[in-house]
C-alpha cells in the first residue's frame, strides 16, 4: 500500500503547491483511489510532478462537504472519466463558518453544476466495502462528552444557524494482517469517536497509522492533551498528521508519541508494507 499525499497546507519542497486543504491519492495492488481533492486543481498539477496519473484512478471518495475537500472535483472529472464518486448525501448541504462579525458558505463549490455530475456519484449512508479489506466507514457516532460540536462550523435550518453535526463525514479504513490504517478528511466527529465507532462496527484492532486532519487546529494545549490521554486506550503505532490538525497539535503528538508521530506533507510518500 502506498499514500501520496497530492496537497495540504505545506508542502516538502517549493515546486510543490499548498493550500488549505487536502488530497491524498493510495495505491493497494492495482486499484487507485483518490480520499479528497483539495481547494481547486492545485492537487492535479503536483500529481503530474509527483509522477501519479490521475487518470486511471478508479474511486474518489469526498470525507465531507466542505470546499477544501471538494473543491478540486470539476477539474479531476475533466481528465478522470471513468472514477466514481462516493459521498454522503448530506455532503451537499449547504454550510457556513461563522465569526463574531461575518457568515460565510464554505460547502462545495460547485453545487449550482451538480446535475452535470450525477451520473459519477455514488451516494453511501452506511459502512461499505469498496473493495476486499478497503471500507468507508459512515455511520460515526458522536459522543458529544468526547467531542463538541463546533459553533463556528453551522448548517441553515428554519430554525435559523445551527451547529453543523458533520452526519456526512466519511473515513477511509484499510485492513491488513499487520493492522489498520486509517485515512481521515478532518475528523470533525472527533477522532476519539471515529476509532471507537470503527471498533463498534468491525470490532477490535490495532491500528497501525492514523493519517489525515484531526480538527485540533486553535484548540487550548490543555484540550489537546486530554484528547492524545484518551488516546492511549488505543493501540496506534504511527500518526502521520496534517492540514485542520495544526502545528502545535502536531507536536503535542510528537511529545506524547515521540517515535510514532510526525507531520506529512504535501510532496510526501507513505508505504505500508
Amino acid at each position: 500500500m502506498e499514500i501520496i499525499n497530492l496537497i495540504e497546507n505545506t508542502s516538502i519542497r517549493n515546486r510543490i503547491k499548498c493550500e488549505h486543504g487536502l488530497s491524498l491519492f493510495i495505491r493497494i495492488g492495482d486499484k487507485s483511489i483518490l480520499f479528497d481533492v483539495g481547494q481547486s486543481d492545485k492537487f492535479l498539477q503536483n500529481a503530474i510532478k509527483l509522477g501519479v496519473d490521475l487518470e486511471d484512478v478508479d474511486y474518489v471518495i469526498l470525507s465531507h462537504g466542505h470546499y477544501d475537500h471538494t473543491g478540486g472535483l470539476p477539474a479531476f472529472l475533466e481528465i478522470n472519466k471513468k472514477a466514481k464518486v462516493y459521498l454522503h448525501p448530506e455532503s451537499l448541504k449547504q454550510r457556513f463558518s461563522r465569526s463574531s462579525k461575518t457568515i460565510k458558505e464554505n460547502g462545495v463549490p460547485w453545487i449550482q453544476a451538480l446535475e452535470a455530475y450525477k451520473d459519477r456519484f455514488q451516494f453511501i449512508e452506511e459502512s461499505t466495502e469498496l473493495i476486499k479489506g478497503l471500507w468507508i466507514v459512515s455511520d460515526i457516532k458522536r459522543d458529544l462528552e468526547l467531542c463538541e460540536l463546533d459553533e463556528r462550523l453551522v448548517t441553515r435550518s428554519d430554525k435559523g444557524y445551527l451547529p453543523d453535526e458533520f452526519n456526512d463525514e466519511l473515513v477511509l479504513l484499510v485492513q491488513s494482517h499487520e493492522g489498520a490504517v486509517v485515512l481521515t478528511g478532518c475528523a470533525h466527529n472527533g477522532i476519539i469517536n471515529i476509532l471507537n465507532s470503527i471498533h463498534d462496527q468491525m470490532g477490535p484492532k490495532p491500528f497501525r497509522l492514523v493519517v489525515g486532519g484531526l480538527h485540533l487546529m486553535g484548540k487550548e494545549a490543555t484540550e489537546i492533551k486530554q484528547i492524545i490521554a484518551q488516546l492511549q486506550q488505543f493501540e496506534i503505532n504511527q500518526w502521520a498528521l496534517n492540514h485542520c490538525t495544526g502545528h502545535p497539535a502536531v507536536e503535542e503528538f510528537r511529545e506524547a508519541f515521540p517515535t510514532k508521530a510526525k507531520y506529512f506533507r504535501g510532496g510526501e510518500k507513505i508505504l505500508v508494507g
